[in-house]
């Protein structure tokens, strides 16, 4: 009997591989993750080389294996076989790739239409997720073998909607040391119940983390394409996702943005999709923010998560009425042995003005982006926000006038250092251009403006705006859009310069009607008096954002000398849709057209021909009557 229990145990032994990563120059490689292959391509194990370069990785059983050195930023190197007998311990100094990977320029915004199911079936989005998923299997070692202890803030916080007006206190705890940063949910119930669930009498909100990213069965939900950074995200690549279509659950969708230059892994934004609420969708969902240990591995140094406050409604589906935002960050890190203190803080200081007048702009809120670290900037312009802890944030800018629109202004990257005071002087565009933006691809001037009544503005969702003018040369144009859920704001894209506009507003059998002189450029401001306090209509779903939102084109065509209908003219609206033709009464009509701008070509059966240009954006239909000469 013993000497059948040692003949068990000799197969249970452990066969381990150890030595160090150097570079071409001979230093130490930190931060690598070293992963064990076995002859049939499998990956048996792995490990994160420490700042001395070291690394250990083990395999179950005897046999050939190779090793892979995976870097951030180079391309993997390959080592030869390694062959390891029962017991045996291996000794093999790896040298790390040195060659730089160049993440691909990205000519086309990526569309449902070319999202590849699988990272690898496209060669560039095979080559930017090849990049995050180092990155991401680094935090995943560092969280599942538990290489590092953490000490960790944790915040809460709510808002009520659509006005983010806080609600009650804003909750923080005291740092707390942890060996886990936050808790993963097994990838299989994820797949089974979906990214929200019903837990007894609660809704659980899951978030995604390194160790779901990678999961074969996140890549089998999730189709990919890349995302060219824009503004503040320049320099930076996104690996966007999104589930496929056959996916019926509660699920995320959302972008892994890298830095071009390096491949390194900056953030993750994400989104819930799938759900059936009403009100703002957008506003659900998160950030993760991964940094490098210096000499040691990634981790997910913040993390936010905002979920719904719910509201019963009448017959439907819940309302979203309040914004509950819980986060966390890692403020120190401690290896096994040594003690653990709070890593250095910095400070981050600035004025801000209005980009016009160059008056000061106060009560700005003013918060980094996925943190607690938020204020109000005073009178004169000025904020401060002390103590926070070395690294790269976003810092978010809010001016009251963008309270009740579901738009923001674009973040302002920052990097704060420890021990010392980062200073920002920021000129911020008015509230009427930050709106305007959703205008991209539309020629022309813009028009936003706030419905209120003489207390301040409403939420008027669903109300139906209209916008009228006519051409110099006798096109008349009517635009007719929604406001968007739960916003207080209208916009009109691709008005003429220096016309004179009339724009009407109807809400709960109220009107409001007014003319406007339109700029030379830009975009112009005209808010709507309405005889109303407060009224959103019962299941009523309009469009939830400005952008990106289709437009109804409709329209009549005449004869120019007797303007009676124009039957059997053919009306085009550029490449990529279907020409038209005018009905007997003259009407012709597009249900669904992407924005921007087209040139409007309408012919009659005897040669006669109209083009005018027609400005797609911001949803609505867009009503066009034009003679034909």
């Amino acid at each position: 009997m013993a000497a059948a229990l040692v003949m068990a145990a000799a197969p249970l032994a452990a066969q381990t591989v150890e030595g160090r990563v150097v570079d071409a120059t001979g230093e130490p490689v930190a931060g690598a993750v070293v992963v064990l292959v076995g002859a049939d391509g499998v990956r048996r194990d792995a490990a994160v080389t420490g700042g001395d370069g070291a690394y250990a990785v083990r395999a179950k059983a005897a046999g050939t294996y190779t090793l892979r050195v995976e870097r951030v930023g180079y391309q993997s190197a390959q080592s030869a076989p390694v062959t390891l007998a029962a017991g045996q311990t291996a000794r093999r100094n790896l040298a790390a790739g040195a060659r730089r990977v160049t993440l691909p320029q990205v000519t086309v915004v990526s569309s449902e239409r070319d999202c590849v199911e699988r990272p690898r079936q496209d060669a560039d989005v095979a080559v930017v997720w090849e990049e995050a998923r180092k990155a991401l299997s680094s935090a995943a070692l560092a969280s599942e073998q538990r290489l590092f202890a953490y000490g960790m803030r944790l915040y809460r916080r709510a808002f009520r909607m659509p006005f983010r007006e806080p609600i009650g206190p804003q909750h923080t705890e005291e740092p707390a040391l942890s060996r886990e940063p936050f808790l993963a949910t097994p990838q299989e119930q994820l797949i089974a119940r979906g990214y929200v669930h019903m837990a007894g009498d609660s809704i659980v909100y899951h978030a995604p983390d390194a160790a779901t990213l990678l999961s074969d069965e996140f890549l089998a939900q999730h189709c990919f394409g890349l995302v060219e950074g824009q503004g503040p995200r320049a320099g930076l690549v996104g690996l966007e996702f999104s589930p496929i279509r056959a996916r019926r659950q509660p699920d995320v969708r959302g972008v892994l943005w890298l830095e071009r230059a390096s491949g390194a892994l900056r953030h993750l934004e994400y989104q819930y999709t799938g759900l059936d609420y009403h009100g703002p969708m957008h506003e659900l969902g998160g950030r993760v923010d991964f940094e490098q240990i210096p000499g040691g591995p990634w981790i997910a140094r913040r993390w936010q998560i905002r979920m719904p406050g719910l509201a019963r409604s009448r017959g439907g589906p819940p309302v979203v009425h309040s914004l509950i935002e819980r986060g966390g960050e890692i403020i120190a890190v401690q290896a096994d042995g040594q003690d653990w203190s709070v890593a250095g803080a910095g400070a981050l200081t600035g004025t801000l003005t209005d980009r016009v007048t160059g008056a000061p702009l106060g009560g700005v809120r003013v918060t980094l982006e996925g943190t607690p670290y938020a204020t109000v900037s005073d009178a004169g312009g000025s904020f401060g926000l002390p103590g926070v802890p070395a690294g790269r944030y976003d810092l978010v800018l809010r001016p009251p006038s963008l309270d009740s629109v579901l738009v923001r202004m674009d973040p302002v990257p920052v990097e704060i250092e420890a021990g010392r005071v980062a200073t920002r002087a920021l000129a911020l565009p008015r509230a009427e251009h930050v709106v305007a933006r959703a205008c991209r691809g539309a020629e022309g001037v813009a028009l936003a403006g706030w419905l209120q009544t003489l207390t301040g503005p409403i939420t008027a969702s669903g109300a139906t705006v209209r916008a009228r003018w006519t051409t110099a040369d006798s096109v008349r144009f009517d635009r007719r859009l929604n406001t968007p859920t739960g916003g207080t704001a209208y916009l009109v894209c691709g008005l003429p310069p220096s016309a004179q506009v009339e724009v009407r507003i109807d809400v709960a059998g109220n009107a409001a009607r007014t003319l406007v002189q339109l700029p030379d450029a830009g975009a112009a401001r005209q808010d709507l008096d309405v005889g109303i306090h407060r009224w959103t209509p019962p299941r009523e779903r309009p469009t939830e954002r400005f952008e990106s939102a289709p437009i109804r084109v409709y329209g009549r065509v005449r004869d120019a000398r007797t303007r009676r209908p124009l039957a059997g003219a053919r009306v085009t609206l550029g490449e990529g849709l279907p020409a038209v033709t005018t009905a007997r009464d003259g009407t012709f009509a597009w249900q669904a057209v992407p924005p921007g701008t087209y040139l409007l070509r309408a012919a009659s059966g005897d040669g006669r021909e109209r083009v005018v240009a027609v400005a797609a954006a911001g949803g609505g239909t867009l009503e066009i009557e034009l003679g034909v000469p």
